[in-house]
């Protein structure tokens, strides 16, 4: 039986350890965000060359991202 690739880590100084792609900087919690704002996985993948459609589906297995509070300076916020 074949090991599943390890597409998700964690790594202290890296993005404050939120879980981002393996080899890059790319928090997961980002690209679940962009799914939710509406961005189709093909746009996403244009977007980060670097990404394949198992990373989306890794994205979107892991979870939906904090809910967020607008600002009227247009800044947000995750609500915990």
């Amino acid at each position: 039986m074949e090991e599943p690739t390890v597409l998700i880590e964690s790594r202290a100084g890296v993005r404050s350890g939120k879980p981002v792609f393996v080899g890059t900087r790319l928090t997961v919690e980002d690209i679940v965000e962009y799914l939710v704002g509406g961005m189709t996985p093909d746009e996403i993948l244009h977007d980060f060359p670097e990404l394949t459609p198992q990373h989306i589906d890794a994205a979107s297995a892991h979870g939906q991202p904090l809910p967020r509070e607008n600002y009227a300076d247009g800044s947000t916020r995750h609500i915990r």
